[in-house]
């Protein structure tokens, strides 16, 4: 039925585009009479409304450099980095920083963790 309602409204939009002697006012006034098709007819509008407002949003979209969004992009970098550590680097960790690995270990559940939390802050961020 969907498809036939669509059908419809598309056959009168054409023939409004191209005739040019019947108004949008007529065409909405006979699609009034059919409730659902006037439903139809507004959910179309809407989504393509929608999409061309995020099209317009993504083409004017550019990356503001704020003191947030550097402070963000070096805690991802170092999280990143201590999850890379923390799983594949353990014993070069360990032979190149000998001091600091034994007051600061690197254990996966902690990096995890701070790696979700960075993602996290980013999001809210963005």
């Amino acid at each position: 039925m969907k498809k036939q309602i669509m059908k419809q409204v598309e056959k009168e939009a054409n023939k409004e585009r191209a005739s040019g002697s019947e108004s949008i006012v007529e065409l909405l006034r006979r699609l009034r009479k059919d409730p659902e098709a006037m439903r139809f007819l507004l959910v179309i509008t809407l989504k393509r409304s929608l999409s061309k407002i995020g099209r317009e949003n993504q083409k004017n979209k550019t990356m503001d450099w704020t003191l947030e969004t550097i402070v963000f992009f070096l805690l991802l970098i170092d999280s990143v980095g201590a999850n890379w550590v923390a799983w594949f680097g353990h014993k070069w960790y360990i032979s190149h920083f000998r001091t600091l690995s034994r007051f600061f270990p690197d254990a996966k559940g902690w990096t995890i963790y701070y790696l979700i939390l960075v993602l996290w802050i980013g999001h809210l961020t963005f």
